[in-house]
């Protein structure tokens, strides 16, 4: 008997073995997404309370949840500011803009909360009498449809909605057993705003590729099984010797193919395609060309979407100030020697801040900058700033005694929606200015 029981327990672990060899391979692939809404240059946002459809006590205590998790949700991204909402809220009680607090508002309401009570005859076994018996089962179900959607506060535009349904159900044979309503409510909302994170921000995802097998050569078979051995164990870059060693050796296509989707796994996707160009240009094999295809869509989407993200990552601020580096370069000879005036406007505190940015960047491209500490120019900014006007003559007279030859003069106009930098570029020599910024979208702050 024991002997019985010793062979059957080898036959089933070689069993065990055999199918773990000739199981499908996997490897996952990071994949960088954006969100599903647009949030580029949102750093500060305020989370707006959910609102209802009817203004009951279930409603309102499901809008409160609503509200509670999506904040605990977004704070936790790391990627935004939370501005209190009271805030916001006192300020357009007291007709302010909100637009200097908070760059978006994240917004949602309640559009249905079903519920659904029902009971129907059923049969069950019952133990203790052994027979059947008849009875009632009783269920519960709450079906939960919301929205969310990001307002930005500058122009009030509006992206979105996205509309999230759920369902959570309970059943049993005593009525007084069910689940809640609020309670089943709160697992569609648990459920459903899961994934918010991924509507908001940039993420990466996982794809899955399959390794490719081959059974033709029982040698062959072994030294494959023994990559794939190591892929299981997640050592990647050993998996990939091993497979191009077995490549190498009998010119096999699983191999190659394998080695270079672990490229593509740890990131290489560039690597991969190089290893499947070698191999097309020496035997033409159609199936390396359709792979190098693939990987050349795959690298361009992801370079679209890395260069997205880097956008969107930039603040509106910071836009604003790299127009107006690139347009004081655009407009400044060789060898310009050029002071950055700060002409202060609706927000002295601002302004500042947007000129060191602005001759930072300067200095970091080799403009040359006349010191701003100097005391005539430090004398001039300040005298501006307390009377709110100097004269042109004045400002070019202070300038060409630092010695510049041309004058960047910074503001920033307007409040809220409008507020706008203000930038002109004053050629000191002839006393005329070679440009001066619009109204456009592109200065808006």
């Amino acid at each position: 008997m024991r002997c019985k029981i010793s062979r059957l327990f080898v036959f089933f672990a070689v069993s065990a073995l055999v199918l773990a060899a000739c199981s499908t391979m996997h490897v996952t692939v990071p994949v960088q997404r954006l969100p599903a809404l647009d949030t580029s240059g949102i750093r500060r946002i305020a989370i707006a309370p959910f609102t209802v459809y009817q203004n009951t006590s279930l409603q309102n205590e499901i809008a409160r949840s609503l509200t509670a998790t999506a904040t605990s949700r977004i704070a936790g991204t790391g990627h935004f500011i939370l501005v209190d909402y009271n805030e916001i809220q006192r300020l357009q009680n007291n007709r302010q803009s909100i637009a200097d607090h908070a760059d978006a508002l994240f917004v949602g309401q309640i559009v249905l909360l079903n519920v659904n009570d029902s009971s129907r005859p059923t049969t069950r076994y019952d133990y203790a009498a052994r027979t059947n018996v008849q009875t009632t089962i009783y269920e519960r179900e709450v079906e939960l449809v919301f929205t969310y959607s990001i307002v930005r506060t500058r122009d009030g535009s509006i992206t979105g909605p996205i509309t999230k349904r759920g369902t959570s159900r309970d059943s049993d044979y005593n009525q007084h057993n069910l689940r809640s309503v609020s309670s089943l409510a709160q697992t569609v909302v648990t459920n459903q705003l899961s994934n918010l994170e991924r509507d908001l921000t940039p993420h990466i995802v996982h794809e899955r590729r399959t390794l490719m097998a081959d059974r033709t050569d029982r040698n062959l078979r072994s030294l494959m099984d023994n990559a794939h051995s190591l892929v299981r164990a997640r050592d990647y870059r050993g998996a990939q010797n091993a497979y191009l060693q077995i490549y190498e050796a009998h010119r096999n296509y699983p191999a190659l193919y394998n080695a270079a989707i672990l490229h593509e796994a740890m990131g290489e996707p560039q690597a991969a395609i190089d290893l499947f160009n070698r191999y097309h240009a020496g035997t033409g094999d159609h199936r390396a060309r359709t792979e190098m295809d693939r990987l050349g869509r795959f690298v361009n989407e992801q370079s679209l979407v890395a260069s997205a993200i880097a956008q969107s990552t930039e603040s509106q601020r910071d836009r604003v100030i790299s127009t107006a580096v690139s347009e004081i370069q655009k407009h400044l000879p060789p060898g310009a020697r050029v002071w950055v005036y700060n002409g202060s406007g609706t927000d002295p505190v601002m302004a500042n801040g947007v000129v060191l940015d602005i001759s930072s960047a300067l200095l970091r491209n080799g403009v040359f900058l006349v010191d701003r500490d100097t005391a005539s120019l430090r004398a001039a900014e300040m005298e501006f700033q307390l009377r709110g006007y100097v004269r042109d003559e004045d400002i070019l007279r202070i300038g060409n005694a630092a010695g510049a030859n041309f004058i960047v003069e910074i503001s920033i106009q307007g409040t809220g929606p409008s507020r706008r930098l203000q930038m002109k570029i004053v050629n000191i020599e002839k006393g005329v200015p070679v440009m001066t910024s619009d109204t456009g979208e592109r200065w808006h702050l």
